[in-house]
């Protein structure tokens, strides 16, 4: 898609960019890791994520995704280059999944890795995971994203590590709070 907007861009048809971004991680943000382990690290419970637990992973907060794509779009200057969005860290899963549960105030996570053939088995119940496994390469290898140039380029910062893993444990927390508070009692 990025070759045929790219074609477009110097044909001089459209202008188009293009800002690529790590995993998602933030309050509000739809990620695999969040959807597959959030609630259970926060929980202190169990979690499977699919994904070479150790391999190095950029991650960037949706807030910073969109700091970036608006400061690419008003500069002017970004067009028919490819910006890297900050990464608020590069951790490993299990990194991550550490600091989530230590923001969360639960025990240190037990946190395994999906395998294919489990994946397959959970898109039976929730289909969009069954796209997930064509996009392996991200997940189980390093995925690792430079940003220096987008940020001198725009001025554009990650949020601190610290905030982004504070806010979605809080939003966990906060969620959880409330499910146990609706529940009947027994």
């Amino acid at each position: 898609m990025w070759a045929d907007a790219l074609a477009a861009h110097r044909a001089g048809r459209v202008r188009a960019t293009e800002v690529r971004a790590g995993s998602y991680f933030g309050p509000g943000a739809q990620s695999l890791f969040l959807l597959m382990a959030g609630r259970q690290l926060a929980a202190g419970e169990p979690a499977a994520y699919y994904a070479d637990l150790d391999a190095p992973h950029s991650w960037a907060a949706p807030v910073d995704v969109a700091r970036t794509l608006v400061a690419v779009a008003r500069a002017g200057t970004g067009w028919g280059e490819v910006w890297h969005v900050p990464s608020f860290a590069t951790l490993s899963a299990r990194e991550l999944a550490a600091r989530l549960a230590a923001a969360a105030g639960a025990p240190a996570p037990r946190l395994t890795a999906t395998s294919d053939r489990e994946l397959a088995e959970l898109a039976l119940d929730a289909p969009v995971l069954g796209e997930v496994a064509e996009m392996r390469y991200l997940t189980h290898r390093p995925f690792v994203l430079d940003s220096t140039r987008t940020e001198r380029a725009f001025g554009v910062r990650a949020t601190p590590a610290a905030e982004v893993v504070a806010a979605v444990a809080a939003e966990l927390t906060a969620e959880l709070t409330a499910e146990l508070a609706a529940e009947p009692a027994a």
